[in-house]
């Protein structure tokens, strides 16, 4: 609450008070005494002047409470005092008026003015700037969701990918599978191959015997005569008869 000492008010607590484009975020009361010299205020109406430094102006009339002793003003600060940054000169005036005068048109009777020091209103960042209408919230949110939908299309990518990666296991698997399958039968092949090697060389060594045997079996026969069987009949019907041949009769 401010304070008024005679037509004085400090208004160092509203100094860095206010932004620009802010509307009734704050509300000042401003008390001063009821009685100034032979004036009751209590009747009196408060305008509450802004002026800016580029000499716009804006006004309100304040509502009031009156004490025994004091008068409580109560200033809503609307967004016409806030629209332009900078330094905000403040002058309150207390006017009476003649009863069942139209302030609209008739001149007050009397007038108070409370000497106030400027405060300053806070310019935003980009004041000399049109706004964007895209604000840095949404800017935000719309970078959230494209990552949250950029997050997802890689989960299901990562999931297609490992159903993939279990698929491509499972044929591993059954190749593997085949694969030993086909080098057992490999090795049974080779053994059954180790086993007819190892028995067509018997054989073979066989033969070579049997070879051996028959052809000293001819070099045996061959130098021995001829046997021819015959009945006597067939014997004495021999013109000639061979020296080296032996003739069994029977």
């Amino acid at each position: 609450m401010l304070r008024a000492i005679g037509k004085t008010i400090d208004t160092l607590p509203l100094a860095a008070l206010f932004s620009q484009e802010e509307k009734y975020a704050d509300t000042v009361q401003i008390q001063v005494d009821r009685f100034y010299d032979a004036h009751d205020l209590s009747g009196f109406v408060f305008l509450l002047r802004g002026v800016t430094d580029s000499g716009g102006e804006t006004e309100c009339i304040l509502d009031k409470t009156v004490g025994e002793d004091t008068v409580t003003l109560t200033w809503r600060v609307g967004q016409e005092f806030t629209t332009e940054p900078g330094t905000l000169r403040l002058d309150l005036a207390a006017m009476r008026y003649a009863e069942g005068a139209d302030p609209s048109e008739d001149p007050p009777e009397a007038v108070l003015r409370y000497q106030m020091p400027p405060v300053q209103v806070r310019p935003l960042p980009d004041a000399m700037h049109t706004l964007d209408t895209q604000s840095y919230t949404v800017f935000l949110m719309q970078v959230r969701a494209a990552a949250t939908e950029g997050i997802a299309e890689m989960t299901a990518l990562t999931e297609e990918f490992a159903d993939k990666i279990d698929s491509y296991d499972t044929q591993l698997a059954s190749l593997t599978n085949r694969a030993t399958a086909v080098e057992r039968r490999t090795t049974a092949l080779e053994s059954a191959q180790s086993e007819t090697e190892d028995d067509l060389a018997d054989l073979r060594g066989l033969v070579v015997s049997n070879r051996n045997y028959i052809v000293d079996l001819k070099e045996k026969v061959d130098p021995m005569p001829d046997i021819r069987v015959l009945t006597q009949a067939q014997y004495d019907a021999l013109v000639t008869k061979d020296s080296g041949t032996v003739y069994c009769i029977i």
